[in-house]
C-alpha cells in the first residue's frame, strides 16, 4: 500500500474487495452499454443502510499512479486543514496497485457543476492550489517519479528532473524545434497577400 490512512472509515473494505467491486462495476457497465467507450474512471462505494449514500470514491485504471496518490494525499492534508479553505480536496484512504491497475481510495465529496457564474469562486480554488509549496524543489510528482502531463510525448517525462530550472531547460530546447517546425509549416501553407 502506498498510503493507508489513519482517518479511513472503519467499514472501508480491503483493497482485494475494493479490486472486486471495481471488475464487477466494469462488468456492469460493459454488459449494459455492449460496449468499452464509456471508460469507467471510478466506483462509488456506497452505504447501502443510508439510501445507497456515497461515502468514499474509488478511482482507478492503467493510467492512475500513485504518484498522483501521494500528491493529492499532499494537497488534501495542505488545503483543508485550514479553515477558510476556498477548495476541498477529497482525502485519501488508500492507494496502491494491483496488476497494472493503480487504486485511488478517497473521500467522496458530493457536489455541482460549475458554470459561469462560478468564475469567481473558481478562481479562487485555482488560487490557492497555485499557493501549495511542494515538500521539496523538485517538480513532478510527490514522492517523485517523472511528470505525468499530455506536453510530454506518451503523456510522460522521460526523465524525473532535480528543479524547475532543469525541466525549464529541457522545455526551451525542445520548443526551438518545435517554433521552427511551426514557422516553417505557416510559410509553406498560408499563402501571401500578393498571390
Amino acid at each position: 500500500l502506498a498510503i493507508d490512512a489513519d482517518n479511513k472509515p472503519v467499514n472501508l473494505p480491503g483493497p482485494e474487495a475494493i479490486i472486486q467491486l471495481c471488475r464487477d462495476a466494469a462488468r456492469a457497465r460493459f454488459s449494459a452499454t455492449n460496449s468499452n467507450s464509456n471508460y469507467l474512471r471510478g466506483v462509488p462505494l456506497t452505504y447501502e443502510s443510508h439510501g445507497a449514500t456515497a461515502y468514499v470514491w474509488v478511482k482507478y485504471g492503467p493510467t492512475i499512479t500513485m504518484g498522483e496518490a501521494l500528491t493529492q494525499h499532499f494537497v488534501a492534508q495542505a488545503i483543508n486543514g485550514k479553515a477558510n479553505a476556498a477548495v476541498r480536496v477529497p482525502s485519501v484512504y488508500l492507494a496502491f496497485r494491483s496488476r497494472c491497475y493503480g487504486y485511488i481510495v478517497m473521500e467522496y465529496i458530493d457536489g455541482s457543476t460549475c458554470d459561469d457564474s462560478d468564475a469567481k469562486l473558481v478562481a479562487a480554488a485555482v488560487q490557492s492550489l497555485i499557493a501549495i509549496q511542494g515538500p521539496t524543489a523538485a517538480p513532478g510528482p510527490v514522492g517523485g517519479g517523472p511528470i505525468v502531463h499530455r506536453f510530454f510525448a506518451d503523456w510522460e517525462s522521460s526523465v524525473t528532473y532535480d528543479s524547475v530550472q532543469l525541466l525549464e531547460e529541457h522545455v526551451n530546447r525542445a520548443s526551438v524545434p518545435l517554433c521552427l517546425a511551426l514557422s516553417l509549416l505557416h510559410l509553406r501553407w498560408i499563402p501571401d497577400d500578393d498571390s
